[in-house]
């Protein structure tokens, strides 16, 4: 289950204590605009009233829209409609004078795929707050509602379509670096380095690609450049604590639910699994059977660790939530469990930015995090590194 958006405010806060390390050299680089970005959309909402719009093309029924675009600060007003000969339009208010006969018009025919979205983006202008002037690239997409004839455009959602990407090249010491960057949220971004990242990291979080270390931070969308800091790792004791693979797991103490003191830091030399889960999640249950063949297998060299947290007052789910101690008899989970905290942002889910569950972190005798993932087929894959470690240390 995807929580991204209920612990963003924690996740950015943590992610500062990573941003601020050492670093050997830090660069201004030039960042590229890719339109062709991935998928983000904001939901319109239908205006009663139609008074004062203007330059809406004949037709046979049309609605006009509205969309709070909050990266932009800027309410965009939109109609969309069909014509006597079966085409469909929609416009979109670019220069908000309420007249959409001085705006681009995008046509289209009702379609059977659930969603038309072949759009060209345009350009919405916009004031950073700065005095200084950037872009949100935008173009309707529809979606068809659950359950609803689709000869009919009343039964088009009509979302609007924000996603692009930035990307940029460096060169580090005669290697090559692309580096992508996604808008995520209003003012937020993500970003991954030559497309080998399982997912992407935000900003202010560093990534290692073999002995380098870098980190992209500050993003100046109406310049188009970002801010990278680059560190040479050399070896296991010069790497920062970051809750990403490849470098120090964060440490922690706490108890576990029978009262035993549990510390990370006195489990170094053995491999330690940390599940992340909670009774309220159904795929973390459906992942219990993988985590207790792991166990069965590996329990002798591994240590085992599951944290469970709680969902807050202010979020539910659809189904009933059973008890901590039940779902651990039920499915026999004999290795050590922790409760994370009554919220979903609690000290050990903070320190290692967990944005999603389950969530798989598997660290080396080192106490470097080997591999990070989320969902049941993260925790299979976690499995497959696993076997290849020991696969590996008994053919040695």
């Amino acid at each position: 289950m995807n929580i991204r958006f209920l612990t963003i405010i924690s996740l950015f806060a943590a992610q500062l204590a990573y941003a601020n390390g050492n670093q050997d050299s830090v660069i201004v680089a030039d960042m590229h605009l890719n339109t062709k970005g991935m998928q983000m959309c904001m939901p319109t909402y239908e205006v009663k009233k139609e008074d004062g719009y203007t330059g809406i093309p004949e037709n046979t029924a049309n609605k006009i829209m509205t969309c709070n675009l909050t990266k932009a600060r800027k309410v965009l007003n939109l109609v969309t409609g069909i014509q006597s000969n079966g085409r469909c339009f929609c416009i979109l208010d670019m220069n908000n004078n309420r007249d959409f006969s001085d705006d681009y018009c995008y046509r289209f025919r009702l379609s059977e795929d659930d969603i038309i979205d072949e759009f060209s983006k345009q350009p919405l202008v916009y004031d950073t707050g700065n005095g200084k002037k950037a872009a949100l690239w935008i173009a309707p997409l529809f979606e068809w509602k659950d359950g609803t004839e689709r000869d009919d455009i009343s039964n088009l959602q009509c979302w609007i379509n924000y996603g692009y990407t930035y990307e940029c090249d460096i060169n580090i010491g005669g290697k090559d670096y692309h580096i992508d960057i996604y808008p995520f949220g209003s003012k937020h971004y993500q970003y991954k380095i030559n497309k080998t990242q399982k997912e992407s990291k935000y900003v202010g979080t560093p990534a290692r690609i073999g002995n380098v270390c870098l980190n992209v931070t500050d993003i100046d969308e109406s310049q188009q450049a970002c801010t990278i800091n680059i560190r040479t790792i050399n070896g296991t004791e010069d790497l920062p604590t970051v809750p990403n693979e490849g470098f120090k797991a964060p440490v922690f103490e706490c108890k576990d639910i029978k009262g035993k003191p549990f510390s990370l830091e006195k489990e170094r030399g053995k491999y330690v699994l940390i599940d992340f889960w909670g009774t309220w999640c159904n795929p973390c249950i459906a992942a219990l059977p993988t985590l207790r063949e792991i166990y069965e297998k590996y329990g002798k060299k591994i240590k085992i660790v599951s944290i469970a947290t709680d969902l807050d007052s202010g979020h539910s789910v659809s189904h009933a939530i059973p008890t901590l101690k039940s779902v651990i008899k039920k499915h026999k989970m004999e290795w050590t469990n922790i409760h994370g905290g009554l919220t979903l942002e609690g000290p050990i889910i903070k320190k290692y930015m967990i944005e999603s569950y389950p969530t798989s972190v598997l660290i080396d005798p080192d106490g470097v995090i080997v591999s990070m993932d989320s969902g049941t087929q993260g925790l299979k894959d976690v499995e497959k590194v696993i076997e290849k470690i020991f696969e590996n240390d008994n053919n040695n």
